[in-house]
């Protein structure tokens, strides 16, 4: 509950500079996403996020490390990450 809240919270305020009031990242300004989605990823623990890229969703992939283990997240749109 409360990384949700967290992701919430940055992506908002990524959002504050898009055109539309959505708290999704598919509107924010490309660097703009790109740093909102590694800020809400590192705010719930992973450390050394990289090779971000972003789906034709809006969904963000990346190469993370958590606990010492490198693993590959998504960053979902609704602000939920999956560890794959």
């Amino acid at each position: 509950m409360r990384r949700t809240i967290l992701i919430g919270m940055v992506l908002a305020l990524a959002a504050a500079a898009a055109p539309a009031a959505d708290s999704d990242l598919r509107w924010v300004r490309p660097q703009g996403a790109e740093l909102a989605a590694k800020a809400a990823l590192e705010a719930c623990g992973y450390q050394n996020v990289r090779n971000l890229t972003r789906d034709p969703v809006g969904n963000w992939a990346a190469e993370a490390e958590r606990g010492g283990v490198e693993i590959a997240v998504v960053l979902q749109i609704n602000g939920e990450i999956a560890e794959e």
